[in-house]
């Protein structure tokens, strides 16, 4: 591969509005989130730390 590559890792501070449909199986979680936005911001950071070194490791198996 020769070409440069740019990824914008992200995080959505709303991702648990779409937990009823991704996670059905626990209804209360959305309340959980929606009443501590402090939750909110670790979970989303964490959850988009590790999605970030996943891509990299993909990227690092790939050039392999």
């Amino acid at each position: 591969m020769t070409a440069p590559v740019t990824a914008i890792i992200a995080y959505d501070m709303n991702f648990y509005d779409q937990l009823p449909k991704l996670f059905p199986q626990s209804p209360g979680m959305k309340q959980m989130f929606e009443t501590n936005p402090q939750l909110v911001e670790v979970t989303a950071r964490r959850n988009s730390d590790l999605q970030g070194a996943y891509l990299i490791l993909a990227a690092r198996g790939a050039r392999s």
